[in-house]
């Protein structure tokens, strides 16, 4: 059986900037998914942050590996950083550990394709050295509470 290859975004990306990629997927009889990011697109204050969408990745995740089928997540720029949060406890070592009621599936692969990609307990900008790159516009009075803690740390 093939695995389902999740896809977890950039900033600012709508699912439509991967449908290319998808029907190629499609094409090679992969199953896909497209985690839309609550964070992407939002107008509403407060703004969605890190846990958010930490919270819609996992919700695509669970059932999937709880049908036992196992997963190739994709993400994409700060994608990673979501990544890197969103699936502990699901790649299948862990799943198998933890006698899930015998299900086999698990995350076998995360590829990060132009991402961050962030050790337990580690913060982007704590990886920078404290200071963010020069394209970064870090304005933390403009940044809401929830997107400051949660993927600066400021």
């Amino acid at each position: 059986m093939k695995p389902t290859i999740l896809i977890i975004p950039g900033a600012w990306q709508l699912p439509t900037v991967w449908d290319g990629f998808r029907g190629l997927l499609t094409k090679a009889q992969y199953p896909s998914v497209h985690v839309a990011l609550p964070s992407v697109g939002g107008t509403t204050l407060p703004l969605t942050g890190l846990a958010e969408d930490v919270a819609a990745v996992r919700s695509h995740l669970s059932p999937i590996v709880e049908d036992g089928k196992d997963v190739v997540v994709v993400c994409h720029s700060s994608g990673g950083v979501v990544c890197s949060n969103a699936v502990e406890g699901f790649d299948k070592k862990t799943q198998r550990v933890e006698g899930k009621k015998g299900k086999k599936g698990g995350v076998v692969r995360i590829v990060y394709v132009s991402a961050f990609m962030l050790p337990q307990g580690q913060s982007l900008l704590g990886m920078l050295g404290g200071q963010p790159l020069p394209w970064m516009v870090v304005e933390v009075n403009k940044i809401p509470f929830s997107v400051c803690h949660g993927l600066w740390r400021c």
